[in-house]
């Protein structure tokens, strides 16, 4: 299920693959630990610059997911949480939402993942989201 829903993503057929990808991700952590060794996230990232927020919001389900699931290396927490921190400053109440729960699960899996998140300025950008 994760491989095919990584090539659709790939492929560009995001909306089938979004839906495919969040539910195996969800699944199964090995899901997760497969997505990553196909390479799956730089396609993931792409689609967090669609137009369509149902794109959009699905794409934030499976940063949720993944980053749930698995621990990311810091080379690919550094890919994501830029596009993450992006809609926290977002005028879309449900992607602020969906992103910094995505960032708290980085932040919670290592203390090195919670400095990189802190130099990048997570913390003044989730204190203004939550003081609105």
């Amino acid at each position: 299920m994760t491989e095919s829903a990584t090539k659709l993503l790939k492929s560009g057929r995001k909306a089938d693959a979004l839906t495919t990808l969040h539910r195996a991700l969800a699944r199964d952590e090995s899901n997760a630990k497969t997505f990553i060794k196909l390479d799956g996230l730089p396609a993931l990232i792409g689609c967090f610059f669609a137009p369509d927020s149902e794109i959009l919001h699905a794409a934030a389900w499976c940063a949720i997911n993944l980053t749930a699931g698995v621990s990311l290396s810091l080379k690919r927490v550094k890919l994501l949480s830029p596009i993450l921190f992006q809609f926290l400053h977002g005028s879309d109440v449900a992607m602020q939402e969906l992103c910094a729960w995505a960032l708290g699960n980085i932040a919670g899996d290592s203390a090195s993942h919670k400095d990189l998140l802190v130099q990048q300025g997570c913390v003044p950008a989730l204190t203004e989201l939550v003081s609105k």
